[in-house]
């Protein structure tokens, strides 16, 4: 295996809680499809690997906000590199700080990772919060439908060192 080789592996998790022995106790669980409703919060954690023998440098991750959600602001983490935001779908990203305001909402999350190692790994993540039941519904086929647009032909995957994209987000 030549070159770096960048692949993502994404959850979903919902957190849980409830009371043992008079303590508050939560554990977060992977959402099956199907089990979303009004008002849950969804925690997304991706993990970018570099599975080649060079260094990936200046790996950009996109990620859409799914569909019936409503990003949780502030809440895209980066182990290391930058996090910024988009309230146009993608066509311009900028800082948190810049970008949402009460008349804005984050559409797309983008990480830049400066350099990823051989063998290493990166964990990246964001919340959002379910909000249109019937649009959440239909989340996981319209989620995996956009995701699958997202990927590159399989020609064009055989062509790069670096895939574009696997599974939930776009790796350039």
């Amino acid at each position: 295996m030549a070159g770096p080789v960048v692949r993502i592996r994404s959850i979903v998790e919902e957190e849980i809680s409830s009371i043992e022995h008079g303590q508050k106790v939560s554990r977060f669980v992977q959402v099956p499809p199907g089990a979303i409703g009004k008002g849950i919060k969804l925690y997304f954690t991706l993990t970018i690997v570099n599975e080649g023998n060079e260094v990936a440098t200046n790996v950009t991750v996109d990620n859409p906000i799914p569909p019936g959600t409503f990003y949780a602001i502030g809440s895209a983490t980066c182990e290391e590199g930058v996090v910024s935001c988009s309230d146009d779908e993608g066509v311009s990203f900028h800082s948190e700080n810049e970008q949402l305001s009460a008349r804005h909402h984050c559409t797309d999350i983008r990480w830049v990772i400066d350099d990823l190692p051989p063998g290493s790994s990166c964990k990246l993540g964001f919340q959002v919060i379910v909000g249109n039941i019937a649009a959440s519904a239909n989340f996981w086929t319209i989620f995996i439908r956009r995701i699958l647009s997202m990927l590159p032909k399989r020609e064009a995957r055989r062509q790069k060192r670096v895939p574009e994209a696997f599974n939930t987000a776009n790796i350039r």
